[in-house]
């Protein structure tokens, strides 16, 4: 639960009064929030490999990579922070959770 409202900036401070709370007075609490932030911290774009489920091929995520790269320069962002991300997809047969990269833009 920290990591997931530090993730959206709630402050230590704040999370610390949050989880003090019961349930619903903390859904509030967040609602309550999200509604104060007028801007995201950032955007981010992402791309997908095309198929589902995991895989570990260096190859097709450095294609995917440079994809983003490419993509965010053409729209004259800088991209910054790659990471993975795991995507829950029930279409995909239980070839477990499908892979995406994302890239943070300014």
């Amino acid at each position: 639960m920290v990591s997931l409202l530090r993730r959206i900036g709630v402050p230590l401070a704040q999370i610390k009064v949050m989880l003090a709370l019961d349930p619903a007075s903390a859904a509030e609490q967040i609602r309550d929030y999200w509604a104060g932030t007028e801007e995201p911290a950032h955007q981010e774009a992402f791309v997908g490999q095309g198929r589902p489920g995991m895989r570990d091929n260096g190859a097709e995520a450095e294609v995917a990579i440079e994809a983003l790269i490419s993509w965010a320069s053409e729209q004259q962002r800088q991209p910054s922070d790659v990471r993975s991300v795991l995507v829950f997809n029930p279409a995909n047969q239980g070839a477990g959770p499908d892979t995406e990269f994302a890239v943070a833009l300014r």
